[in-house]
């Protein structure tokens, strides 16, 4: 019996799963690589949520103007909804440039509190803060949005891009000053209020943000047999389990890690048996905030496992080898980490090689699903 005999008429297995997109969905994907923090991706994603917003054709028939949407808004008067409409007539192309041009306003996640001044003169904590017009950053209170669900951060995002817009020859419009029939103290946040309102209901619309994120992690992983050289690659994409909602930096991810997660295996028809690889991360602190902790941790192992017998059942899966690599997360690695583990088998012997490749959020989690189990699996005889 020889390993590969015939490569021409070897079946392969190419279980790469993925997640079924929508050319919409696809388009609201943001890619973070190795040593970014899931919070920049939201943050990214988000930006792309507001891009496809804002240059959606006005003539489009399935969707009213943004403009149009100011006179849903039953929280303003006429007069009101009326100069709203004017304002995001005024803002759609100000948003374009400033989110699609030759220097994008950047984002920056801080630590510590943001306050603004409220009305009656006094400071109160906000989520983000910029400066008034189109130069600076817009700064994001790094504690406070990790909490926020999609639809959240989508209009906090339009508040803050509200007072990069100049109009009726301002420079910004602020949150305290008065405006327009928005003449009552605090009259500048209700306009921009009702602005992010519009942009917002817009994009659940469209189905671009909801009410929650999902987050997969993509890895390579590579079997290669010692005897022949010869080398199967798959790309399995995995969801990842957030232990707390809103601390995505504490979380558990890998390859087949759980019974629906992908994974890859080499198997033969002469076998009544499976080997899989099983690598399992866990992250308690968040690449960002800690360089060491003790419990993090990654475990690989390749689990020797069997078909199932004639009544249905099945034998209990057995270890073949492990590796367990304290205070490692190939997904905190500024620089790309390859874990390697060799193992025997019936034949010879054979390498699993993993390499983390980038993860990936998709802001509307009922528009994100799994196919069935699959795997990557060589057919050996």
């Amino acid at each position: 019996m020889r390993i590969l005999r015939n490569l021409a008429k070897r079946i392969l297995h190419l279980g790469i799963v993925a997640a079924l997109l929508s050319v919409k969905d696809a388009a609201a994907t943001v890619i973070v690589r190795n040593g970014g923090d899931v919070i920049d991706s939201f943050l990214s994603q988000t930006r792309e949520s507001l891009i496809q917003v804002v240059a959606t054709r006005p003539d489009d028939p399935k969707y009213p103007t943004l403009e149009s949407r100011c006179h849903k808004l039953n929280f303003l008067t006429s007069e009101q909804q009326n100069f709203c409409e004017d304002f995001v007539r005024s803002a759609v192309p100000d948003l374009f440039t400033l989110n699609r041009g030759t220097a994008p306003t950047p984002f920056k996640l801080v630590l510590d509190p943001l306050v603004m001044p409220d009305p009656l003169g006094g400071m109160r904590p906000v989520a983000a803060a910029t400066d008034c017009g189109a130069a600076g950053p817009i700064l994001f209170h790094y504690d406070t949005v990790r909490t926020y669900s999609p639809r959240q951060l989508f209009f906090l995002m339009a508040h803050e891009f509200a007072h990069k817009i100049s109009f009726q020859g301002q420079t910004c419009v602020t949150d305290n000053e008065t405006i327009g029939p928005f003449d009552a103290s605090g009259g500048g946040r209700r306009l921009i209020d009702a602005f992010a309102s519009v942009l917002t209901d817009a994009a659940v619309e469209r189905q671009l943000v909801g009410d929650d994120y999902a987050i997969f992690d993509n890895f390579s992983c590579a079997m290669t047999d010692e005897r022949s050289g010869f080398s199967l690659r798959s790309r399995p994409s995995v969801e990842r389990i957030v232990f707390d909602k809103g601390r995505f930096d504490q979380y558990q991810t890998g390859i087949g890690h759980l019974p629906r997660d992908p994974y890859c295996s080499i198997e033969s028809r002469q076998w009544k048996w499976a080997y899989a690889l099983r690598m399992t991360i866990k992250e308690p602190a968040g690449c960002r905030l800690f360089e060491k902790t003790q419990e993090r941790v990654t475990i690989i192992r390749v689990m020797k496992e069997y078909d199932p017998l004639p009544d249905g059942s099945r034998l209990p899966a057995e270890e073949v080898t492990r590796q367990t690599l304290e205070n490692v997360n190939p997904i905190c690695d500024v620089q790309p980490r390859q874990i390697t583990i060799p193992f025997n088998h019936e034949l010879g012997t054979a390498t699993f090689t993993i390499d983390y490749l980038n993860t990936q959020t998709a802001g509307n989690r009922a528009l994100v699903r799994f196919t069935e189990q699959s795997k990557s699996s060589l057919l050996m005889d």
